[in-house]
């Protein structure tokens, strides 16, 4: 038995390598990088069942090789984690860059592993998520029709290289504290599905869900945790602060507090007044909303925009990427070749303070 691994619905045709994983387009590469001949007719095979509506086949079926081994044997348990680590890290990668002519959404990413003979003309595959389908079909009875609810080709398709090469890097460190990164990204993927029957109140709710996961919140006064988590986490302390009335920079960012519907200070627990950076105060904003979703059940259309009118699904996304960046530095993934460049990046990924402020 042979198998390979591959993206059905791949946004764009790519010749990448990253780290131990190898991405190439089947249809364009196929000739260069697969050299038995039986091997490559069997996959032509089983790519062309891959259709769009008109039943015309598709040409996105995009090949994941690791570790350079192109005889197709099937992976190790070990590889097949880390090849659907490295997945998952582009579908992050490659959503947090959408725009208006680069939106991928996770389904993009699916990944899977097809077991294949040389000689049995049929494919065996599963259907379903909760309620799983094993399905036995030859080939002239099969197309695998690509939904409508993903893009056929994504124009500009972008991705941050930085981070995904230091997601690369935690994957290859095979750091087993480093392992709930992973299911941290799965709560971003759910929460950016774009298969239908997803209501938009339980995005919020998942993406939340990823941040208690990244800050390992504990379960009394979350909400107080995640924004001094995220303080922390930032070393907001140590960024430098714009002063919009001087237009100039200077060292820690301003701590402020907030009033209440009564005009008197919001008070912790302990009947002190909280005060936060506008980092700490988005955090509590957005575990208001995610609190009062869960508990209250519904909420005003309204409530899903800040005061800027921007989507907090939006920006707790960019939120999640600046941390990301963050922990990729502490924990070595991530190193800038000097100070200056540093700041360059940061520069960027501080962009959100327009959106917070």
């Amino acid at each position: 038995m042979y198998q390979f691994s591959a993206f059905p619905y791949f946004p764009a045709s790519i010749d990448v390598h990253l780290n131990r994983l190898h991405m190439f387009n089947f249809s364009e590469f196929k000739d260069l990088y697969i050299q038995d001949e039986q091997i490559k007719n069997r996959i032509e095979k089983l790519a062309a069942l891959y259709v769009d509506a008109n039943l015309e086949r598709l040409h996105c079926l995009t090949m994941c090789v690791i570790d350079d081994d192109y005889s197709f044997q099937p992976l190790t348990e070990q590889q097949t984690k880390d090849t659907q680590r490295y997945a998952s890290a582009l579908m992050y990668c490659s959503i947090i860059k959408n725009g208006n002519w680069s939106v991928c959404v996770p389904e993009h990413f699916t990944l899977m592993h097809q077991n294949f003979t040389l000689t049995e003309d049929a494919i065996v595959y599963d259907t379903g998520s909760y309620h799983r389908i094993r399905n036995w079909q030859s080939f002239e009875r099969t197309h695998l029709v690509r939904p409508d609810y993903i893009e056929g080709s994504v124009i500009n398709y972008r991705y941050d290289a930085k981070l995904l090469t230091a997601f690369a890097n935690l994957i290859d460190a095979h750091n087993i504290e480093d392992d709930y990164l992973f299911k941290v990204l799965d709560w971003v993927q759910y929460a950016f599905l774009n298969s239908p029957g997803y209501n938009y109140e339980s995005r919020n709710v998942m993406m939340a869900t990823a941040f208690e996961m990244l800050f390992k919140l504990q379960r009394n006064d979350k909400t107080a945790s995640f924004a001094n988590s995220l303080e922390q986490l930032l070393r907001v302390d140590q960024m430098e602060a714009i002063d919009p009335t001087q237009n100039r920079r200077r060292i820690g960012l301003i701590t402020s507090q907030r009033l209440d519907a009564n005009g008197n200070p919001r008070l912790d627990r302990g009947k002190q007044p909280i005060q936060h950076t506008t980092y700490g105060w988005w955090a509590r904003d957005y575990y208001g909303l995610r609190s009062k979703i869960v508990h209250e059940g519904t909420v005003q259309h309204g409530e899903f925009f800040n005061h800027n009118g921007i989507e907090h699904l939006k920006i707790a996304l960019r939120m999640m990427t600046f941390c990301f960046y963050r922990l990729a530095e502490n924990r070595g993934y991530l190193v800038h070749a000097s100070n200056p460049q540093k700041w360059v990046a940061e520069h960027q990924l501080r962009k959100i303070e327009d959106a917070i402020n």
